[in-house]
């Protein structure tokens, strides 16, 4: 392998230490890695000799690659692979391994828009949340898990990641600790949630923990672990084929659904951007799916000239 491999990991480091979120770490070690594997294709085995001609046939290399499903990336998967490679090669600049960056010259690519297109119904969401099995500690973990994405509009990862000591009940908050860029955030808790995670705590929990009683994660596995995103992912796959619905649901799905129905219902957007940790009021623009209904009507009782008359 070239030697590029010497490098990856002290610049992995430099990256934790920079509190880099954990997943953006992960994220660079496998593009880093990807790039040896890429360099090794072309014969070359020296960082140093690494142009400008390297990285455009890069860019080529990543528009033809297949994962193991034989599909090719995405654009903005393309786009985010080259860019951490840049960011790599700037470091290595600034430890002085090498002279140039390949990359300067390539600035800002344009993302596709990453707009999730499905939205569930009020009627879709009970129907996907009513076919959890409450009678069974696993069936009520899920059932608590579902109504936590849809009551907090939370990322997968902060969910997986919150502990009991995040929770606090009694004020109705959660606190949700180094979201995405590394933000904490207080997230309210409606009355719904606090009574499933209250009996969840109490009557359920005890009983996925008892081969590891000092498990701080709030939800947990069979084995009293923490949950996997693989294990999330199957959760909502198993019910959304029981509930027969057609629509891809997912996580995401949940928080989306989350922030349409809550700004559908007449709250603010600026609110809804601080609950979902959002830091451009922009991207929770695109985030949520207003029906024209609700968009015509929000204006008719807001603009003052609404209610012009002759």
């Amino acid at each position: 392998m070239s030697n590029i491999s010497k490098y990856i990991e002290p610049f992995l480091q430099e990256l934790s230490l920079s509190k880099y979120h954990i997943s953006t770490v992960k994220k660079y070690k496998l593009f880093t890695h990807r790039f040896a594997l890429f360099l090794d294709k072309i014969k070359i085995d020296d960082l140093r000799d690494v142009n400008k001609e390297e990285a455009a046939l890069f860019w080529d290399y990543l528009l033809n690659f297949k994962n193991r499903d034989g599909l090719v990336l995405t654009r903005n998967y393309r786009i985010d692979m080259f860019l951490y490679i840049k960011k790599f090669f700037e470091y290595l600049v600034e430890t002085d391994k090498i002279l140039t960056n390949p990359f300067a010259k390539y600035g800002k690519f344009r993302h596709e828009e990453r707009i999730t297109r499905t939205v569930l119904e009020k009627e879709e969401l009970k129907r996907f949340m009513f076919t959890c099995n409450i009678k069974s500690y696993i069936g009520y973990r899920d059932r608590v898990i579902l109504e936590c994405f849809y009551c907090t509009g939370l990322r997968n990862s902060e969910l997986r990641n919150l502990k009991i000591g995040n929770i606090d009940l009694d004020k109705k908050v959660m606190y949700v600790r180094c979201g995405k860029g590394n933000k904490d955030r207080i997230v309210p808790l409606c009355k719904r949630i606090i009574f499933y995670i209250d009996e969840y705590l109490h009557k359920v929990r005890p009983g996925l923990c008892k081969f590891n009683l000092n498990e701080e994660y709030l939800f947990l596995t069979v084995k009293g672990g923490k949950i996997a995103i693989r294990t999330l992912l199957s959760i909502f796959s198993k019910y959304r084929k029981k509930s027969g619905l057609k629509k891809k649901i997912t996580p995401h799905v949940l928080r989306h659904t989350f922030a349409t129905h809550m700004i559908a219902n007449g709250s603010s957007i600026y609110y809804v951007s601080k609950i979902l940790g959002h830091s451009n009021l922009n991207t929770t623009c695109i985030y949520t799916h207003i029906q024209p209904d609700t968009l015509i009507n929000h204006y008719f009782l807001y603009h003052e000239r609404a209610s012009f008359k002759h």
